[in-house]
């Protein structure tokens, strides 16, 4: 019995991470663009300007969503498909972190803001 509970959440893994992952995509992309890219961040403005403090509580329930997913779906995989999940949210974030976040950092600390 616990065994089917295995294969079948081994199954569903994939398409869970991918819903996950494609959440997230949608999701973060404009936010994190919106500290280089202008038009993003103008984009950003007219969303909070129209929606007000409840674009916050969406942008937050999407955050909770598609983490739950990815979460699910890397506990319900196998140990390789694990690794395979957890390269493809590093290839996200890693190079948004390296190019994007670490910069802004750097930048903030050189100017003593």
């Amino acid at each position: 019995m616990f065994e089917n509970f295995l294969l079948a959440g081994n199954i569903l893994s994939e398409p869970i991470f991918w819903a996950g992952y494609f959440i997230m995509l949608v999701n973060e992309t404009p936010v994190v663009l919106r500290h280089v890219y202008h038009p993003a961040m103008k984009f950003r403005h007219y969303v909070e300007n129209r929606f007000g403090s409840d674009w916050h509580k969406w942008h937050l329930w999407i955050d909770y969503l598609w983490n739950s997913l990815l979460l699910s779906a890397i506990f319900l995989a196998d140990w390789e498909k694990k690794g395979v999940f957890l390269g493809w949210f590093l290839l996200f974030w890693v190079p948004v972190f390296l190019f994007i976040y670490v910069p802004i950092a750097l930048k903030k600390r050189k100017s003593g803001a």
